[in-house]
């Protein structure tokens, strides 16, 4: 078996990485990147570090600004015994070469990796790297660890895949579990919360934290890995323990900005109860989330802005009716104005999101999702190509159908170039659909003046000029 050489090890030390990745790419990289906490790495800090008593460190290159020479150069001179990677699909290939170095450079170092695309693919890394953990991650890294400490087997933990000899060994998915409010607060204590912000630009937008108030999504839309991740289960902490954590993040960490990671922030009586009790407990801070636009009455949406509601990011997709349907969204249009109209009279933010290259799509419906932004006239918009992720429903019909163009993995993000074409939509239509999406959305008069007034209000000239570069960039596509 290839992790024998390893079985009488120790692990006292843990390092859990997040490797470099850039949202956007060319001259926007590094002045525009939006540089979100690695929450699950933090989760598992915090587990292994109460429950297996271990020191434990975060590197989060993209909010550090480590390429991958410079990652390399900080792991060649750590003291560590055990190295634990988060992958995502763009990350998949300098992942690879991270593994290959460690392992050329410090054998005696047990590589774990774990993440959306190794819980569906885990063969993709598991020739470099000694164990893959699928889906959620606590519990499992927690007893590897114990294992290896007390000299036990691991081969038969649930919820790892590891290789013997030529073949894959896929045990057991582990249990999910039951009740979240058991598990320790992430260690965001591990990281330095000045580097991330915001892509927007508010006025305590300084310091920002990420915060999980559920895990899983109960809709099924053909674009997400939702389903494939959590198996259509929701589970919800507690809002008395949601509460609890951020009133420990605002005293301890001094933050009063904080985003609501969950997929979709809950029903209307979920949300209702988080407001009501923020605003009881006296929170004072200021937050944003995911809704859909059917999931919020008028009554939660006045007491959102109550209770500190900055901005809500809502996932529009699409401007055709027909293609919502086909994507399995069950919204319309008449429900997206509708909302839209009833936010924005309360006073309340809108990031609103686009994908190009769903089911059906061609310039016309792309056209129309254009023509809708503008009528919507949210906050501001993201304009993103579709991402046939491994795991969606889409990936699987658009890789039967000859779509996808390439399995690069490190080409699949999306303000990078599209890699699908479709029979109605090749890949020029793409990139000069989006370009033309996002100049007729940001150069209208009326949008262009408020937004200056906003950064000048809100004393963030300088990220006037990073947004600037970050138009460029999707844009252009330079």
């Amino acid at each position: 078996m290839r992790i024998t050489h390893l079985k009488d090890m120790q692990i006292k030390r843990v390092i859990l990485i997040n490797p470099p990745f850039y949202y956007f790419s060319g001259i926007a990289a590094k002045a525009a990147n939006y540089i979100r906490i690695p929450l699950g790495l933090c989760y598992l800090a915090s587990y292994i570090r109460e429950k297996n008593d271990v020191d434990v460190e975060i590197i989060d290159a993209p909010a550090l600004g480590l390429d991958l020479v410079q990652l390399k150069k900080k792991i060649l001179v750590s003291d560590v015994d055990f190295i634990g990677i988060s992958v995502v699909t763009p990350n998949v290939n300098v992942t690879r070469e991270i593994i290959s170095f460690i392992k050329k450079n410090k054998k005696n170092v047990m590589v774990v990796v774990g993440g959306p695309h190794v819980t569906i693919r885990p063969e993709d890394l598991l020739d470099v790297a000694d164990v893959c953990i699928r889906g959620e991650g606590e519990e499992t890294l927690s007893e590897l660890i114990d294992c290896l400490n007390t000299g036990k087997e691991i081969y038969d933990i649930d919820g790892i895949v590891y290789k013997d000899n030529v073949n894959l060994k896929v045990n057991p998915s582990r249990r999910p579990l039951e009740c979240l409010d058991e598990v320790p607060f992430p260690a965001l204590d591990l990281l330095d919360l000045s580097r991330y912000r915001h892509i927007y630009p508010y006025k305590n937008n300084q310091r920002i934290a990420s915060i999980l108030t559920a895990r899983g999504c109960p809709y099924n839309c053909h674009f997400c890995g939702n389903n494939s991740l959590w198996n259509g289960n929701v589970r919800y902490r507690s809002i008395d323990n949601v509460i609890e954590e951020i009133k420990q993040i605002r005293d301890k960490l001094d933050v009063l900005l904080f985003w609501i990671e969950d997929d979709l922030f809950g029903s209307d009586s979920r949300v209702r109860e988080f407001c009501k009790k923020a605003i009881d407990n006296e929170l004072n801070i200021k937050w944003m989330c995911h809704i859909r636009c059917d999931s919020i009455s008028e009554e939660t949406l006045f007491l959102m802005k109550e209770a500190g509601c900055l901005e809500v990011q809502v996932g529009v997709e699409s401007g055709d009716d027909s293609i919502l349907q086909a994507i399995n969204k069950n919204l319309t249009i008449k429900q997206i104005e509708s909302f839209f109209r009833l936010a924005k009279r309360i006073g309340i933010n809108i990031w609103a999101t686009f994908i190009f290259g769903l089911y059906g799509e061609n310039k016309e419906t792309i056209k129309k999702s254009i023509a809708l932004s503008k009528r919507l006239d949210p906050t501001y918009v993201t304009f993103i190509h579709l991402l046939p992720f491994p795991g969606t429903q889409i990936y699987e019909d658009y890789s039967a159908k000859g779509y996808i163009k390439t399995y690069d993995w490190s080409k699949y993000s999306w303000h990078h170039m599209p890699v699908f074409e479709t029979n109605s939509l090749n890949l020029r239509d793409l990139v000069k659909l989006k370009k033309r999406a996002y100049l007729e959305f940001y150069l209208r008069p009326r949008k262009l003046f408020s937004y200056i007034v906003h950064l000048f209000k809100t004393g963030s000239v300088k990220l006037m000029f990073r947004n600037l570069l970050l138009f460029i960039k999707l844009s252009l596509n330079v």
